[in-house]
Formats: C-alpha cells, sequence, structure tokens
C-alpha cells in the first residue's frame, strides 16, 4: 500500500514494482500533473466514486496526465476536470511515444470555456501500439481526440464514448492504418 499516488508512481519509476499493477484511488480532490514513467508492465490507476482530479490553471504543463518513452497504462473511473482558463493552455491527457494506453469509462470535462485551439482532451504525438478509448463522457474542449504524426502501426479503438460541447471538432485523426470507432455518440 501507497500513502499516495506520487509515492506509488516514483516506486515504478524505479523499477521497484513488477507484474500488472493496480493503483485503486481513494475518494477526493486531487490538484496534481503527473508524469507516468515507462514501464514494462501493465498499469492501472483506477478511482474509487468521489475521485475528482482538477487542472491547476497556474501550471506550466496543463496536462493532468503525461506519458512519455513507452509503457502500458491504463485510466479507469477517474474524473478530470479543468474549471478555469490556465496560462498555458494544452491536453488534458498527453501520450508521446506510448506503447498501449487504456481510457475506460472516465469524465474529461472542460468548464472553463477556453476557446484556445489547444484546449484537448487527449493528444497522441508519435505513439505505436493500442489506443483504446470505451465507454467515457468528454465534454466542453475545443477538440476531443487529436492524433499527429501516429506511427501507421498504432491501433485505434474508439467505442462507446460521449464527446459534446466541442468546439471544433471531436475527433482529429491521420495516418492510422487501423482504427475502428464505433457506436459513439457526438454533439
Amino acid at each position: 500500500d501507497f500513502t499516495s499516488l506520487d509515492q506509488a508512481l516514483a516506486q515504478i519509476a524505479c523499477g521497484n514494482v513488477s507484474g500488472p499493477v493496480v493503483l485503486q484511488l481513494q475518494p477526493g480532490n486531487i490538484q496534481a500533473h503527473y508524469q507516468l514513467p515507462a514501464t514494462n508492465h501493465t498499469v492501472r490507476i483506477q478511482g474509487a466514486a468521489g475521485v475528482v482530479f482538477d487542472a491547476n490553471p497556474q501550471a506550466v504543463n496543463p496536462a493532468i496526465f503525461s506519458i512519455q518513452a513507452g509503457g502500458r497504462w491504463e485510466l479507469q473511473n477517474l474524473h478530470m476536470r479543468r474549471q478555469q482558463p490556465g496560462i498555458n493552455a494544452g491536453p488534458m491527457i498527453r501520450l508521446m511515444q506510448t506503447d498501449t494506453f487504456r481510457l475506460i469509462n472516465c469524465q474529461l470535462e472542460d468548464l472553463s470555456a477556453d476557446a484556445r485551439t489547444a484546449n484537448l482532451a487527449v493528444e497522441v504525438v508519435a505513439s505505436s501500439g493500442q489506443l483504446l478509448f470505451s465507454h467515457n463522457h468528454i465534454s466542453g474542449f475545443y477538440g476531443g481526440l487529436q492524433l499527429l504524426q501516429a506511427d501507421t502501426a498504432l491501433k485505434l479503438h474508439f467505442e462507446h464514448n460521449r464527446i459534446e460541447y466541442y468546439r471544433n471538432f471531436a475527433l482529429n485523426i491521420s495516418g492510422l492504418h487501423d482504427a475502428q470507432i464505433h457506436h459513439n455518440k457526438f454533439g
């Protein structure tokens, strides 16, 4: 057991944790930004009812979760929100060179009315592997999901999501060899 998500992520980054890992978060409001380390095994960050991540409007990096240089990460049952415009617009989740990522049953909402083009729910840059987005609610962003410089080996599964109140686009996808997009609601 860990006393904080920071402590658990530090142990994962040091390689002191092995096998599939589930980090079960207790209810509460969290105002922090996390750089998720590269990992050779699957790590799931799972929230109990009442876990809310509030984006810090003063943060230099506006992403609540940033994943760079590999790993297999899952975010499940989390509520992430931005309530006021920040000093820097940017995605709530940023994936760079990610191997496998799953976003399942999460709520991402922007209540700030920030109209800058970088105000995205999820941004994926130069990644290969597999991305799964399932049963999520994404609301209030300039753009929903943006895939940039996607590797042709990248596989996207985007299913049973609800994207609403976006100001420009729900999905901005290019360069994919395999995308399965079905049973979503846009509005």
